[in-house]
């Protein structure tokens, strides 16, 4: 009976601590570096390309930040991105704003500084009920290290 019970508590413990365990791994946020889904609308749109948590240059010693906007991205035919509030923005069309943010961050990068990070922000310009429309804008913040940089992970 001694030896059921032991037994029996063992298995209680472990499980509780496999649940402990599994509990902390959920808390762990997993890289997301790419689109994988459709969204409808300019404001899941900006949320969506925001939640990108790719790892990110850290600097090792004292740092300097600058900030530069785009008014209305433009695309790949040099007219701006405009989305309806409805409108569904497949996963295509999310990495194309992607790489052309990224190209103008890189175009307008001031001497010594990396990006740091990109924000993706809707510019309402018109709004008649029932739907709005708006462009994406972007705000890209650079950093400079002092010293060395590194990759978080």
């Amino acid at each position: 009976m001694k030896k059921l019970l032991l037994i029996l508590i063992t298995l209680v413990f472990v499980n509780n601590i496999d649940a402990q365990i599994l509990s902390q791994v959920k808390k762990v946020r997993t890289q997301k570096c790419t689109t994988w889904r459709n969204v409808t609308g300019y404001n899941s749109l900006c949320k969506e390309l925001n939640s990108f948590n790719c790892a990110k240059i850290m600097c090792l010693g004292t740092s300097q930040k600058t900030v530069l906007n785009n008014f209305l991205l433009q695309n790949t035919n040099n007219s701006g991105y405009i989305f309806s509030s409805n409108e569904v923005i497949n996963t295509a069309t999310q990495n194309e704003i992607i790489t052309q943010a990224n190209n103008w961050a890189n175009a307008n990068k001031p001497a010594n500084y990396i990006i740091e990070g990109i924000s993706f922000i809707a510019n309402i310009i018109t709004a008649l009920p029932p739907l709005t429309h708006a462009g994406i804008d972007i705000k890209v913040t650079y950093i400079k290290c002092d010293n060395n940089s590194k990759l978080p992970n």
